[in-house]
């Protein structure tokens, strides 16, 4: 997943264990039912823009 980032981004394998770990935890939790399907894609549509630092 690191390579999804940048060459250049020395902390490129951090973001890729933040960003696996924030979706495993998003998927654990929607499918335990913890955190409500009807939100699943607001969810990630916030994950991506503040990962890709976009409004």
């Amino acid at each position: 997943m690191a390579n999804c980032f940048r060459p250049d981004n020395k902390r490129r394998e951090l973001w890729a264990e933040v960003l696996w770990g924030t979706l495993h935890g998003i998927a654990v939790l929607s499918e335990s039912g913890r955190i409500p399907a009807d939100g699943q894609e607001e969810r990630l549509d916030f994950l991506v823009t503040r990962i890709a630092d976009t409004p």
